[in-house]
């Protein structure tokens, strides 16, 4: 071989071997990039996992079985008709207990039933908290023949009203700024006018809310006390003989 064959060895190797190691680094490229970009998208597309930690901050913003999100205003009352043997004094326990509960007598009165029997009205307001305690004591008092409690409730209404009222209050304190800065007679009256027009509503709506707010802290509670029938001889044979008739179409 001559010097100019033996030079043309080494540069024919070199034209083949460099496009294949060329060739051979694109590729790694590639398949390190795949490598790289396949975690990332598994990272986005899979849910993180729940700790323990992130479990028990949700158990601890649930609210509890039977706990409402939003406490509710409710209007509460309550009826009881008792049959004592002297409404007189009985009336005068009833009317007692209004004081001791934290509550006041709305009403009291007397008069008679169609068959004659005296009877009584007492009609208290007493904090709602302690209503069946009060419908309690009251039942100690005689035979209870009936007993109904009812609640309404009004939570949209005294939140609207609140909301009218806290405006109504903000276009108040504006027309009070306006007037300090009229400049003329005529600003005056009119800023004068309007004003009152806004205190005399927003005096209105706060007495409906401090009234519907007072309905709900006191429970009404209305109690009708009757005499009870005391039979006379005919009476309590009637009494035995409905009794036996009774028996003889129902047993139990």
């Amino acid at each position: 071989m001559s010097f100019r064959n033996a030079g043309r060895v080494p540069l024919i190797a070199a034209e083949v071997v460099m496009p294949r190691i060329a060739a051979v680094s694109a590729l790694t490229l590639v398949a390190l990039a795949a490598c790289s970009v396949a975690p990332a998208q598994r990272a986005r597309t899979s849910p993180a996992p729940v700790t323990e930690a992130r479990k028990a901050d949700v158990d601890r913003a649930a609210p509890a079985p039977g706990e409402s999100v939003l406490d509710r205003m409710l209007v509460r009352a309550a009826d009881m008709g008792v049959e004592v043997e002297k409404p007189d004094a009985t009336s005068e326990r009833v009317v007692a207990l209004a004081p001791a509960l934290g509550g006041y007598v709305e009403s009291s009165g007397a008069g008679r039933d169609p068959i004659g029997r005296d009877d009584r009205r007492v009609v208290l307001r007493i904090p709602s908290t302690v209503l069946d305690a009060a419908m309690d004591s009251v039942a100690r008092l005689g035979h209870v023949v009936s007993r109904s409690r009812s609640a309404e409730d009004v939570t949209d209404e005294v939140v609207d009203l609140d909301a009218r009222v806290t405006s109504l209050r903000a276009s108040r304190d504006r027309l009070r700024q306006l007037l300090d800065r009229a400049t003329s007679v005529s600003e005056v009256l009119t800023v004068e006018r309007e004003l009152a027009r806004a205190q005399a509503e927003l005096d209105s709506l706060e007495a409906r809310l401090t009234q519907a707010r007072g309905e709900v802290t006191l429970a009404r509670l209305t109690v009708s006390l009757k005499r009870k029938h005391v039979l006379g001889p005919l009476g309590l044979a009637l009494q035995g003989i409905g009794w036996v008739a009774a028996k003889l179409f129902i047993i139990r």
